[in-house]
């Protein structure tokens, strides 16, 4: 396990950020998680009311396009490369499900590219 002193988090977020990483955090309003501004205050206290499984599989996705002169195009999944910072255990076990339906015998390309492409840092919990 590693860990990072409170002081040192935002100029960590911030590297690799420059890295090209969409790095997300707990929103301010304690509901999921929001993109990273060093400006702001990261929330590490409480459990966000959202997890981070809409990250991973969102409610609704475009998969693929068809206007109607033609036959239907399939979407590319998304592999923008992420960065996740304040999971918690919980969700983190979760995951472990999530992944043995969406990539077991039969794999959901959608969300194995957002899995492959996603770090995620947990918070210890307290809960």
């Amino acid at each position: 396990m590693k860990r990072i002193d409170r002081d040192k988090l935002n100029s960590f977020l911030e590297s690799i950020a420059s890295e090209g990483y969409e790095v997300l955090v707990p929103s301010e309003d304690g509901l999921g998680f929001t993109r990273f501004d060093p400006n702001v205050e990261i929330s590490i206290e409480g459990i966000t009311r959202n997890s981070i499984k809409s990250i991973l599989f969102p409610q609704t996705e475009t998969l693929l396009e068809w206007h109607g002169d033609g036959p239907p195009i399939e979407t590319p999944p998304d592999e923008t490369k992420r960065l996740v910072f304040g999971a918690r255990p919980c969700d983190l076990r979760a995951l472990t499900l999530l992944d043995r339906v969406f990539m077991g015998e039969v794999v959901d390309p959608y969300y194995a590219a957002r899995r492959r492409n996603t770090v995620l840092f947990s918070l210890a919990c307290s809960h």
